[in-house]
């Protein structure tokens, strides 16, 4: 199979993230359309984007993948790449995916219909996906990619900071996998562990590709060539450019490893000047190599590790190599380096080279929050904009303790990052209204509480309260941040009401949150924002059904009306909820969409749509119970099939009590001789 490049510009893809696309052939334009996405983006010019030739050869050939080394692997998911992936079948392809993930490459899939992310799931585990026909995708994708992907600051500090030399590497085309081997071995040295390596990483010829070899030589401190029969082939680029320009024209040291066993008369006859030629598989005649050419054991410091394990996990001038990456950031992570401890947070939430751990990751994020918290004092401005993003970014602190039932630990850190904000002079501080309101947001979040007494409610009450007067009072207030959190705290009031049995006032503050998260999210077009809106309505409905029940038993005969206003807010929830899932079919956003589905069956009258609720909800939560193998989700599952098997009794039982109506209609009239069935039955049984 051919890998085959595609960039913006139709440049080199020297020095660009790879992003390997895996489409079936039928599926050429869909991949087309995603490689136009990546480049749509404001940094689209630094992508490459390649897939393969044969792709229902890729899974034989994933050895060659890996050496592309892809930053991210997107399949494009249809019905005939589902159908390839049943051909390999679910226990090989679940161990390609994890083995990809396992090297350092993010996994994004892209989708038409959410039915397939779904199958795709239920055979590879949990990858959430991006859709390709909606509005959100543009923002969703880019999102994603530069999650995966840091940004260009980190790039030029890798290229000036984290190596102390530079090789660079001479091999045949047809010997990547050699070449692969020979620079993990060099970089397996205590003297070349810090050495960038420039290789061509599947480089094709262009315009600029014999320039560009020349300049990369020029720049290096010694080539690399890596040994194997295939260099005695006359002729080839090795010996025709490569070597003469590095040995000849600009005096560099060659440092030949023999990777396959060679020939060495027939190398000293085609690659004049060669001598002292290491055994791959020698790591002490590599290290003598190593020393002799002037390399050295690098400075250690836990900025440098951060760095070059960054370099290593991204493919920066050096080969990718999870493993050395994990241990490099690790130990700068230990040594008290936040950026080291932040990456090491998001492999753990991402599963990218080790298994998920939301645990590990708290561990990780709480040690930074802890070393930002220390620098508040010498650097105040650069230490709270790092710890909003630490405790309310992406996979947030704040909400990753709450979501593992350490709602007390949440609320200390919301309430230091406040006290730090104390450390921000007054001038300054209107400029931060988004932070505290965020943070009293959060403080006001009941929802993750167990056993809560009415001082928490009341304490949480005024943390909303406090954070929409700041909102209100904010030359900000009308951007589209500030009014989503301004949504938010107007549904936390609502749920403390609730928690109080204030139940008109918690319907006010729920209705208001309501149209406050629509109007945002159609503003912003945020799915974030249309999650909020669907939370909201579910609660809502939740809310008037219970006002509901108490209306009918209070009056019974206006009892036709009472679930009117609960059906209305939940069918809502339930539209949204399709269209949430359809866009981003994330496990909370589709047991959100089961509880919607379960509440409106709960208020829907006509026993054949409620069963139909029914139905939908239950699939949903059979297949989130199958693809996590979560026990936290089987009260919901048991919960809806008990609704369902009563909704579905009822039915059965009108039907039966129907059949023995007409039979005993059927009797009477045959009693009294009004009809003879007897002829009937003897025709119809072919009786004479």
């Amino acid at each position: 199979m051919k890998f085959i490049h595609k960039t913006k510009g139709d440049v080199s893809p020297s020095g660009k993230n790879p992003v390997f696309i895996h489409a079936m052939d039928a599926d050429n334009k869909l991949r087309d359309k995603v490689a136009k996405l990546l480049f749509m983006m404001n940094n689209g010019h630094t992508y490459a984007v390649w897939y393969g030739d044969e792709p229902e050869r890729l899974y034989d050939e994933r050895g060659e993948l890996d050496y592309i080394g892809a930053s991210v692997f997107i399949p494009v998911v249809t019905e005939h790449y589902l159908s390839w992936c049943n051909r390999i079948g679910g226990k090989k392809l679940k161990a390609f995916f994890e083995e990809l993930a396992s090297k350092g490459t993010a996994i994004l899939p892209v989708f038409n219909d959410p039915e397939h992310i779904v199958a795709l799931n239920k055979l590879v585990g949990d990858w959430h996906g991006i859709p390709l026909d909606s509005k959100l995708t543009i923002g969703l994708f880019s999102d994603q990619i530069n999650r995966f992907i840091p940004d260009s600051e980190l790039y030029e500090a890798v290229e000036k900071k984290a190596f102390n030399g530079k090789l660079f590497l001479s091999y045949r085309k047809k010997d990547r996998e050699e070449a692969l081997k020979v620079m993990k071995a060099i970089h397996n040295t205590s003297s070349a562990s810090a050495v960038a390596i420039w290789f061509d990483d599947f480089l094709v010829a262009g315009r600029d590709f014999n320039d560009q070899i020349e300049d990369k030589i020029k720049e290096s401190d010694a080539m690399a060539l890596v040994v194997t029969p295939n260099l005695l082939e006359k002729g080839n680029y090795v010996q025709r450019l490569e070597y003469p320009k590095a040995h000849d024209k600009f005096s560099k040291r060659v440092l030949p490893v023999e990777a396959v066993e060679t020939d060495r008369g027939g190398l000293s006859s085609l690659y004049d000047g060669i001598k002292n030629i290491s055994d791959l598989n020698d790591l002490d005649a590599l290290e003598l190599l190593m020393r002799q050419s002037g390399f050295a054991p690098p400075f250690i410091s836990r900025d440098r590790d951060y760095l070059l394990g960054m370099a290593f996990y991204l493919g920066i001038h050096v080969e990718k190599d999870m493993e050395r990456a994990l241990k490099l950031l690790e130990g700068s992570a230990k040594q008290g380096n936040v950026d080291a401890l932040e990456q090491m947070a998001f492999f753990y939430i991402a599963g990218i080279g080790v298994k998920r751990d939301h645990d590990k990751a708290i561990e990780y994020k709480n040690e930074a929050r802890k070393i930002l918290v220390s620098q508040m004092d010498k650097q105040p401005v650069e230490s709270i904009h790092r710890l909003y993003k630490l405790l309310y970014g992406v996979d947030g602190l704040s909400l990753l303790l709450r979501s593992r039932d350490r709602c007390v630990d949440a609320r200390s850190a919301d309430g230091q990052f406040l006290s730090c904000m104390d450390k921000i002079s007054p001038s300054e501080l209107k400029e931060y209204d988004l932070y505290r309101a965020q943070a009293l947001n959060h403080l006001s979040d009941i929802h993750f509480d167990q056993n809560l007494s009415s001082q928490m409610i009341e304490n949480a009450l005024k943390h909303a309260r406090d954070g929409i007067e700041i909102i209100d009072a904010s030359k900000n207030k009308y951007d589209n941040e500030m009014q989503f959190v301004y949504a938010q705290l107007i549904a936390g009031q609502a749920d403390c009401y609730k928690a109080q049995g204030k139940a008109s006032q918690a319907e006010r503050y729920y209705k208001s949150a309501s149209e406050k998260a629509i109007s945002v999210y159609r503003s912003a077009n945020d799915i974030e924002y249309l999650s909020l809106f669907v939370s909201v309505n579910i609660n809502l409905g939740m809310l008037l059904r219970e006002q509901g029940y108490a209306e009918m038993m209070a009056h019974p005969s206006q009892s036709i009306n009472a679930m009117q206003p609960a059906r209305s807010y939940l069918s809502n929830a339930v539209v949204k909820g399709r269209e949430l899932v359809s866009v981003h079919p994330t496990i909370n956003h589709r047991e959100s969409l089961a509880i919607a589905l379960l509440d409106l069956a709960l208020v829907t009258p006509e026993k054949k749509q409620a069963v139909e609720y029914l139905e939908e909800a239950l699939k949903i939560a059979k297949e989130l119970v199958d693809e996590t193998g979560d026990g936290s989700l089987d009260p919901l599952r048991n919960e809806i099939a008990r609704v369902l098997r009563k909704r579905k009794g009822s039915i059965l039982k009108k039907i039966i009590g129907v059949l023995i109506a007409l039979l005993v209609i059927l009797m009477l009239l045959k009693l009294f001789g009004i009809v003879d069935f007897e002829p009937w039955l003897r025709q119809l049984f072919g009786m004479q």
